[in-house]
This record gives C-alpha cells, sequence and structure tokens, in this order.
C-alpha cells in the first residue's frame, strides 16, 4: 500500500492524500479538528475513521511520507487553558474537562497535592521537627503519623537555624538526603530564595516538589497585619502551587491562646489546610496536639503525639479520624479479597457505606491497598494487592 502523503501547514488546513482521496483537516478549538473529505461534490465533514488513522500515522512516523510532521492537536480544554482570556460564553469549558478532580494526598488525610498547607504554632512546639518529619517522610514514601505518604522530591528552605542545629535534627530523624530530599540553609553560599524569587516557580514545575518554607516570616518583607500585603505574599504562593508545587509554610502561632496563627485574615483564605501545635505536659511527659483547624477537602481532625526521638519519630498516641479510615479500609480490602474484580459501584453498594467517601478512599487506596485494571472504554475493577491478574 503506498504511503499517505501529508502536506502540513501548522496552525492552518493540512491536506492528507491516502489510499487515492484526499482530506483536509482544519485545527478547531472546541472539537480538536475538523476532517472533511474531498469529493466531486465539494467537502463533506468525515469523523472518527480518518481521526484513528492520523493518530496511527502520528505514532508510526514510518507509515507516512510527511512535507512536514502533522503536529498532534491539543485537547480543547488544554487549547482553552493557553487562551489569555474567554472571548464567549461558549469558550469556558466544563470542569468535566480538566484533570485533577480526584484528590491525591501527599499524607492522606493531611496534605494534598497541589496545595497550600499552613502550620502555625508558638515557639517551642515542634515546628520544624515536625516540617522536617514531613518532608523526610515524603521523600521516601514513608508513613507518617502511621499515614501514607506518596513519594515526592522535597525542598526544605531553612532561613532560621544554623547548620549544627539542622544536622542535630537530621541526625536524629534519619533524614536521608539526596536528589529527593534537600535542605537550603543560610550556610549555603546563595542563601534561600525569597517568596516571589522565579527560581521557586521553575523549581515547582521541574520537579513537582514539596516545597516548606520554615519559618513563613524570613521569606517575606510584608507587614503580616496588612491584609493588602498579605494577599500579594499568598498569591506569590499560589502561583508556585500553580506552577505544580505542593507548598507548606511554617508559621508563628500568636501569643494569645484565641487566635490559631498570626497575622492577617488573608492568610488563612488562601490556604486549602490549616494546621496547628500546641504542647502540654501529661504526668511530666510532653504531648502534642496537631489540630486541623481547616481544611478544604477532607475532615478536620485532632492528632495527640507525643516526641520519640529516640527512635526518630512522634508516637501517635490519639487519631480518631485515621482509626476511622483505616477500618473502612480494612472493610474494602475484605470485600474485594472476597470478590476480586468488583467495580466500584458493586463496592460502594456491598460496604453500605457513604458513597462519596468510598469513592474517594478507593481512588487513594489504588496500587497502595488494592490495584485495578481499566480495559479500554469499560469501568474499573479491583483487586487485591496479591491477586495475579492476566493480560
Amino acid at each position: 500500500m503506498e504511503k499517505p502523503l501529508i502536506d502540513i501547514r501548522e496552525g492552518r488546513v493540512a491536506t492528507v492524500f491516502c489510499a487515492g482521496d484526499i482530506y483536509k483537516l482544519e485545527p478547531d478549538s472546541k472539537s480538536g479538528c475538523r476532517c472533511k473529505q474531498k469529493t466531486e461534490h465539494g467537502l463533506r465533514s468525515v469523523h472518527g475513521s480518518v481521526k484513528k488513522l492520523l493518530e496511527w500515522i502520528y505514532e508510526n512516523p514510518e507509515a507516512a511520507n510527511k512535507v512536514r510532521r502533522f503536529p498532534r492537536l491539543p485537547e480543547r480544554a488544554e487549547v482553552l487553558a493557553r487562551k489569555t482570556h474567554i472571548d464567549d460564553l461558549r469558550d469556558i469549558p466544563l470542569t468535566s474537562e480538566f484533570e485533577g478532580q480526584a484528590i491525591r494526598w501527599l499524607v492522606d488525610g493531611i496534605i494534598p497535592e497541589s496545595s497550600l498547607v499552613l502550620l502555625c504554632a508558638p515557639p517551642g512546639s515542634y515546628k520544624t521537627w515536625t516540617g522536617l518529619s514531613i518532608g523526610g517522610a515524603v521523600s521516601r514514601g514513608k508513613d507518617f503519623l502511621g499515614r501514607s505518604t506518596r513519594a515526592t522530591t522535597v525542598l526544605y528552605v531553612n532561613n532560621d537555624d544554623p547548620l549544627h542545629v539542622i544536622a542535630l535534627r537530621r541526625d536524629i530523624l534519619d533524614l536521608r538526603e539526596g536528589e529527593q530530599f534537600k535542605i537550603w540553609g543560610r550556610w549555603v553560599g546563595d542563601e534561600p530564595p525569597s517568596i516571589g524569587d522565579e527560581r521557586l516557580e521553575e523549581i515547582a514545575r521541574l520537579y513537582r516538589p514539596l516545597i516548606v518554607f520554615d519559618p513563613f516570616l524570613h521569606f517575606h518583607s510584608a507587614d503580616e497585619n496588612s491584609a493588602r500585603q498579605m494577599a500579594d505574599v499568598m498569591k506569590k504562593l499560589l502561583r508556585i502551587v500553580k506552577a505544580g508545587a505542593t507548598v507548606l509554610v511554617i508559621h508563628h502561632g500568636p501569643k494569645s491562646e484565641v487566635f490559631k496563627y498570626r497575622g492577617s485574615s488573608e492568610i488563612l483564605a488562601a490556604v486549602d489546610v490549616a494546621l496547628a501545635m500546641s504542647v502540654s505536659k501529661k504526668k511530666g511527659e510532653t504531648q502534642i496536639t496537631l489540630e486541623c483547624f481547616k481544611n478544604r477537602l477532607a475532615e478536620e481532625f485532632t492528632i495527640t503525639l507525643q516526641p520519640d526521638f529516640e527512635h526518630g519519630r512522634f508516637e501517635v498516641l490519639a487519631d480518631p479520624v485515621a482509626q476511622k479510615a483505616n477500618e473502612m479500609i480494612e472493610k474494602l480490602k475484605d470485600l474485594i479479597r472476597a470478590e476480586p474484580g468488583l467495580r466500584q459501584k458493586d463496592v460502594i453498594a456491598k460496604s453500605e457505606l457513604p458513597k462519596r467517601k468510598v469513592a474517594e478512599t478507593l481512588n487513594a487506596g489504588e496500587n497502595i491497598h488494592w490495584k485495578i485494571t481499566r480495559p479500554r472504554g469499560k469501568t474499573k475493577r479491583y483487586y487485591p494487592m496479591d491477586h495475579a491478574i492476566e493480560d
């Protein structure tokens, strides 16, 4: 069979000569492309077969003689995302056209991916210990406070502690620095970048890391009590998130116990999750309360901890929300183990648990608690992690 010939004019009409037929392809922001076949009566619209042929040609460069390679036309949502502005009501894409609708957790139930998180506490409340522990766990994909994490590159920027303090905590917590975990402090010749530094957005785009700012105060020069100035700082942090990072900001708490954080309400308004830490003594032993007082994506929680630095960790004394979540996971694992290959709607029906909670748990637990198959055009099916799936 004679190879197809494609005459490409990027951004304009492309002419395809294939098996004696002539096709015209015109980029279109709404449908991806318009395909028309030239006949003796003019041009007529064509659909799936020609598009599939072009996909095949694109994926098999040797299959066609090309004047210039035909570029893959972007999906409509991608095209619209690149527009500088919306020209018409019809140009506004549906939310269903975008990816990222399912919640992905960096630390299960605590830190969502691609989010802005605030951790605040008064001095001496183990904020830096906690931030370093989170970074160490996430960089290795290890559990944090008994909750699963998703292995991710971590950049910890510290503009407060001297090197010997960070080195001591690094050793106690058994942090493993390397390509997955970098600590950028004042001891580096080039000092840590402030919020708004273009390098942070570039790092976010390239590595999609967890970036921890410790402490918040030392990475901006704004008045924390000024709504206008803090709104500008928070917008700069959100640009880092938009570029691909998850951002954890470690912030000083107020002197008053009435408020959870210090500064303008713009700080709390901008974040997706807000956490507060407090320390108390019970029978001579230190206890830490980690309280979530804002969470756009999940249930708020309170966890009681105890520092156990002899073993380089925090010991969880009480975590009611995690306990409920673990009970749900075990019930779903039992259902999937009893009937491998269940569809999501079947798992939901058999569990007799809230539909939304089960769906979120099933999505979050993929390749952690169960594995899935999704034959082309069909729904997901769930299997135990040790189940052999035939190709």
